[in-house]
């Protein structure tokens, strides 16, 4: 048995796919692939694949890792070229490496995603900006109603925003990078951090658009950061 755990990026091209959609899609991968990705036990086997974090649909990303467990050995490299020839244009394997074989869950172990978004906001003054965010970032409570599995839940996303800055402005689109919480506290997207300040009615025009480019994940442990090739 092997573990490859890879680095995947996801362009415009395909930011309406969907997590289960994108699931099929690699299932076909890697049967035209050849790959000697290992299946799992029971009347219904499915393929040896675990993700780090789900990309909510419409998001861009360059950090989606994958961890597969094979059946036989192969060069992390010579594994990444063959999925990367049968990929469809917008997905690109950049990295894969080799991992211990018994390794805790990627997804039970990231707590932290790191998003560009960008906004375009007509009319709107970057120090504008900046001051509705540090208002924002005050708050103790900033509540949102929130679908859940049980119905509409009215939720607390405070705590789940650890930081959040405006990073570059270029005519009417503002460049903002969100610091999110996730993992056992909860999750919140980029576009509900956004709406958010639109309830608190601290932004004075709403957003033309939003694009969402998630650009790390990691485990925070006090001030030590571990990135997923190093969660062993």
């Amino acid at each position: 048995m092997q573990r490859i755990r890879v680095r995947l990026s996801k362009d415009d091209r395909v930011r309406f796919v969907s997590h289960l959609d994108f699931l099929r899609v690699l299932t076909r991968v890697i049967r035209r692939a050849r790959l000697p990705v290992a299946l799992t036990q029971g009347f219904n086997p499915h393929l040896k694949i675990s993700f780090g974090s789900i990309l909510p649909v419409g998001a861009t990303s360059e950090v989606e890792y994958i961890d597969f467990e094979l059946k036989m050995s192969l060069e992390p490299e010579t594994f990444m070229a063959h999925l990367n020839k049968q990929l469809p244009p917008g997905f690109h394997v950049i990295e894969a490496r080799e991992m211990p074989v018994k390794i805790p869950s990627l997804q039970g172990k990231l707590n932290r995603i790191v998003y560009q978004v960008k906004l375009m906001l007509t009319g709107m003054e970057q120090e504008y900006l900046e001051d509705a965010i540090h208002s924002y970032l005050k708050k103790e409570v900033i509540s949102l109603t929130k679908k859940t599995k049980r119905g509409m839940k009215e939720i607390n996303i405070r705590p789940l925003i650890e930081d959040m800055t405006v990073i570059s402005q270029e005519n009417d689109v503002f460049t903002l990078e969100l610091v999110l919480v996730t993992g056992n506290t909860g999750n919140v997207r980029p576009e509900q951090v956004i709406e958010g300040m639109l309830k608190y009615e601290l932004l004075n025009v709403e957003p033309e658009w939003i694009r969402v480019h998630r650009i790390a994940l990691y485990l925070q442990e006090g001030s030590k950061v571990i990135t997923p090739w190093e969660i062993m």
